[in-house]
């Protein structure tokens, strides 16, 4: 009786979690907690649910459920997982641990205590986890993926790959999430063809899935099978990468007979002018990839099309370095903004600006994440790299009133000038972006959108990168970025602050500060 007691709360319990009537959870959670003859199972379905909608009851009931069931190692190991999927990395290997004296060859806090250590970025310690995982549990795929990703953060590139393959092995040569990984390991190192490929699988992987589009027509094979065909492309994954593989547009549309392709809205001014001949409509959000208007006979995202190009991009990458160091250094433009409004900012930065070196700024994204965060500035760390007698023109789309007044009132006492510029959106004017950046003497940012942007229009960029191998996938392998050669990225190691990165970036623009003077005077004398 008291068992069938325990489950009908049980069960009440979960409808009001799914009602998310939270007073009503709290209520029957106490009244449950006091009955020391529970099942385990009862407190896992329980934590499991809490840990869904009503993370915050879950907090006040953790230490209780396990003042009643500690014995059970399982429920210690669902409250750590519980706290490592939200951050809470040394609260969730407190409860993994637990977990692991009640039982050292319990696989799975294991596996999980390697994941909160890599977020930590303990990295030894997190390969150290997962190797023991997979020691005890030969064929446990998860830990093996996650052996190679640290394996990589430890600079093991080589070790990493071959754990990733494993990974896959032990899956029965299906797992998107290691194949992807593996994938970005592969391009890391140079190999282009085989790194696209892989990377494929993206859209079978637990984050990218719902993302996946949903066509009609069979997807390109490449130009060495269907060379000549009528062609749809659609750009993916954010604005830096749109920006970044329009690149290519122009290697696609020489194997087409036609090529339309699917971006951004607020980019289709910039792309229609750079690529007259290639058709270009805008992505909205919803919209049935079955009903959509043209008459094709392939489609493909634009990232898969770049493995038939990889040839291409090599020699391309050959002659990059062979020639000058372009890293921070002008270059042509690859996009061509709108003359009129390049003409327009040019003349507002001289009337608002002087003859200072211009310097346009941003220092974050609007996508948080604990790893992204790893890559943003404060506004006061950013403040720190401008010189006296610059000037500063704000990037950043999403800019509190505190932080511009943060600007204005420091530019105010260290000698620059700081404007947000009048009369556009940051966000959606896209075609006048493009034109101010090109406009601005360098900028300074970490790897958002803006120092993708800014490479496309040949601006220099100095930017903040935090990884602890002091390199990216996109380099390819090489000291640059081969997808924007006048990107200088300023590395620091997730367990550093930035403070190196700022000096360097400071000295920098010191340099170029004094160079544009130097221009200055022997122009007019």
């Amino acid at each position: 009786r008291e068992e069938n007691q325990n489950r009908k709360l049980e069960i009440q319990i979960i409808e009001s979690i799914r009602a998310g009537t939270k007073s009503d959870v709290i209520e029957k959670m106490n009244k449950i907690i006091s009955n020391e003859d529970v099942e385990a199972s009862i407190w896992n379905n329980l934590i499991l649910e809490l840990g869904k909608p009503m993370g915050d009851v879950l907090d006040l009931f953790d230490l209780k459920i396990l003042r009643v069931a500690g014995s059970e190692k399982v429920l210690w190991f669902n409250i750590g997982l519980y706290h490592c999927n939200r951050d809470r990395f040394e609260k969730s290997l407190f409860f993994l641990r637990i977990a692991l004296i009640l039982d050292p060859a319990y696989v799975k806090p294991l596996n999980q205590a390697s994941i909160a250590e890599g977020n930590s970025f303990r990295f030894d310690l997190a390969e150290k986890f997962a190797k023991k995982a997979v020691t005890i549990h030969p064929p446990y795929s998860v830990a093996w993926m996650n052996r190679g990703i640290f394996a990589r953060s430890n600079g093991k590139i080589f070790d990493g790959i071959q754990y990733l393959r494993q990974a896959i092995a032990s899956s029965g040569g299906f797992y998107p999430d290691a194949t992807y990984n593996l994938a970005l390991q592969l391009l890391a190192i140079g190999k282009i063809e085989e790194g696209y490929r892989s990377y494929r699988q993206r859209w079978f992987t637990q984050s990218l899935k719902p993302h996946k589009r949903n066509f009609l027509e069979k997807i390109w094979p490449g130009p060495s099978v269907a060379s000549d065909c009528r062609l749809f492309t659609y750009m993916e994954q954010g604005m830096g990468d749109e920006v970044m593989y329009s690149q290519i547009l122009p290697m696609i549309y020489e194997d087409c007979s036609s090529l339309t392709v699917e971006c951004d809205e607020r980019l289709i001014k910039t792309f229609a002018r750079t690529f007259p001949d290639i058709a270009f409509f805008p992505r909205v959000a919803g919209s049935d990839d079955q009903k959509r208007a043209g008459d094709f006979d392939f489609q493909a995202p634009v990232a898969q099309a770049v493995e038939f190009y990889s040839e291409k991009l090599r020699c391309d990458m050959a002659m990059l370095s062979g020639g000058p160091d372009l890293r921070g250094v002008r270059i042509p433009p690859r996009l061509c903004v709108d003359p009129k409004r390049l003409s327009y900012w040019k003349s507002y930065l001289t009337q608002s600006l002087g003859e200072r070196l211009i310097v346009g700024v941003a220092w974050r994204s609007s996508l948080r994440t604990h790893l992204r965060n790893q890559q943003y500035l404060d506004p006061q760390s950013l403040i720190k790299t401008i010189p006296p007698g610059a000037g500063v023109i704000n990037l950043q789309y999403d800019y509190s009133e505190e932080e511009v007044e943060l600007f204005e009132s420091i530019a105010h006492d260290k000698g620059f000038k700081f404007l947000t510029p009048a009369g556009i959106n940051l966000k959606d004017d896209l075609d006048d972006i493009f034109a101010l950046t090109q406009a601005l003497d360098v900028v300074v940012s970490p790897l958002i959108s803006t120092p993708w942007m800014a490479a496309a229009v040949g601006t220099p960029s100095l930017v903040f990168r935090c990884n602890e191998n002091g390199h990216i996938w996109q380099q390819f392998g090489q000291t640059y970025v081969p997808w924007g050669p006048n990107i200088r990225l300023f590395f620091r190691s997730p367990l550093q602050s930035w403070d190196r990165s700022i000096s360097r970036i400071r000295a920098n623009l010191v340099t170029r500060l004094e160079n544009k003077k130097d221009l200055i005077e022997s122009k007019r004398s």
